[in-house]
């Protein structure tokens, strides 16, 4: 039987407040009950896998039974796994550049490889989860990679112009619906000044999140990188917690091999 206390630990030595504490306690919970029996019929290869080749990429959790499987988290607040959250996630390049990471990391022959994002409310009861499936093969991978190299070229060219603010696209403002307005509306279109930033971190290294944040909005997308927002998850702290319990729990899976 899995022993959770390890994780639990973990969540309780972190900074996040209290109520943080109790919700990704939940998530963990749920996420366990949800997804641990059925995994154990994978060999666990990865957890947290870095690598930057043909991107810069972290793989949450990579197993393999037969196949190659790639597993994504995904945190978010309560009621946000809805059909908007799942056809973002469905027309994400994401599964398609870890895919083609785990070719160029393992060989082309290990497609088709399987993916799944597993969404998970931070609810302090009952949290749900919610998974989304694909089967990727080689030519939607390289697919995949020819785009990302497209728009990290729109992106290079406005950075080498060195003039902002950058391309604004009104319809990406509310382009999501009312959960998801752009945070920076009151300073595009309303005039309120920026709070202090760091204008260097518009230099970061570009990533699948990152592009579709470009194209949604050029402007968006360099003030969310000078304002140190983080654009993978909607979460933040209480996210990244549930993201390293999660962790070190598969870790002793992969230590068992």
């Amino acid at each position: 039987m899995l022993n959770l206390d390890p994780a639990f630990e973990l969540i309780a030595a972190s900074r996040i407040p209290d109520w943080d504490q109790e919700c990704v306690g939940e998530a963990v919970s749920a996420a366990v009950s949800k997804f641990w029996e059925a995994d154990q019929a994978y060999r666990v290869i990865g957890v947290e896998l870095f690598g930057r080749e043909p991107f810069p990429y972290k793989i949450d959790l990579l197993m393999q039974n037969g196949h190659y499987s790639v597993v994504d988290w995904k945190t978010k607040k309560p009621g946000k796994l809805d059909e908007m959250w799942e056809l973002r996630e469905r027309r994400s390049p994401q599964h398609k550049i870890y895919a083609a990471a785990v070719a160029t990391k393992f060989g082309p022959e290990v497609f088709p490889i399987w993916y799944e994002v597993r969404g998970v409310e931070l609810a302090a009861e009952k949290a749900k989860t919610k998974v989304i499936k694909f089967q990727i093969d080689r030519d939607q991978a390289v697919e995949a990679v020819h785009f990302l190299r497209g728009v990290t070229a729109m992106r290079k060219s406005l950075i080498d112009r060195a003039h902002i603010p950058w391309v604004r696209e009104v319809a990406g403002c509310r382009c999501f619906g009312p959960l998801y307005p752009c945070e920076f509306e009151k300073y595009c279109h309303e005039g309120k000044a920026l709070p202090e930033h760091n204008a260097e971190r518009v230099e970061k290294e570009f990533s699948h999140s990152s592009a579709s944040e470009f194209l949604r909005c050029p402007e968006r997308y360099r003030l969310l990188q000078i304002m140190g927002k983080d654009l993978e998850n909607d979460a933040g702290a209480a996210g990244d917690c549930f993201h390293r319990a999660m962790e070190l729990l598969y870790q002793t899976r992969l230590e068992e091999k």
